[in-house]
């Protein structure tokens, strides 16, 4: 990071952890048959025992499928999607925070 500052540096370091984190669920979902949104509600807890500042800088989806089009509309990777994860999935993920209340 380029000129952050030591809020930026600790959102980055807690985003990296928490991309690692969502990495590691997404492969034990594939064996416990997880939902997209049981993934998304981990993920958004982990964030916020970092930093509960953070509670509005959660973005609504955290990445999504990837098929014949770039982005499947129903794999996204949000709070209310019930799919369950499973083997042999192509996902995008990305982790952000939204900057405005950042």
């Amino acid at each position: 990071m380029i000129d952050s500052d030591k809020n930026q540096q600790t959102q980055y370091k807690i985003l990296l952890a928490a991309f690692e984190k969502m990495v590691s669920l997404l492969k034990e979902g594939v064996k416990k048959e997880t939902t997209f949104g049981e993934i998304y509600q981990q993920i958004k807890e982990f964030i916020l025992s970092k930093d509960e500042n953070l509670k509005n800088c959660i973005p609504e989806c955290m990445g999504y499928g990837l098929g014949i089009e770039l982005s499947n509309e129903s794999l996204r990777i949000t709070e209310n999607c019930q799919i369950p994860v499973q083997k042999g999935m192509a996902l995008f993920i990305y982790l952000s925070l939204i900057s405005k209340c950042i």
